[in-house]
């Protein structure tokens, strides 16, 4: 028999869910790091993704400044990177 899955369509579904799935996180992966970020772990349906943040030291208010538009620019790119995930899955 050469196609047993035109047989069994539960193992042809099967086999689609998991391209599809291959598909969406690898636009998760792609998306997170092109903008600075980490497809950092993965539980059943949900997938985290992360930005490392400058700590900030309370005693040079300079360098927080520095820090704190990083913070801000870092928090920018997981915007950006959560609206490129939902224009990609379209």
């Amino acid at each position: 028999m050469r196609d047993a899955s035109i047989l069994n369509p539960g193992v042809l579904f099967q086999e689609e869910s998991v391209k599809f799935l291959n598909k969406i996180i690898q636009i998760l992966h792609q998306c997170a790091e092109k903008w600075d970020g980490w497809a950092n772990k993965s539980e059943g349906d949900r997938y985290i993704l992360t930005w490392k943040l400058p700590a900030i030291d309370e005693s040079d208010n300079e360098k927080n400044e520095q820090f704190l538009e990083e913070r801000t620019e870092m928090a920018d790119k997981s915007l950006i990177t959560a609206v490129k995930i939902i224009s990609e899955m379209r």
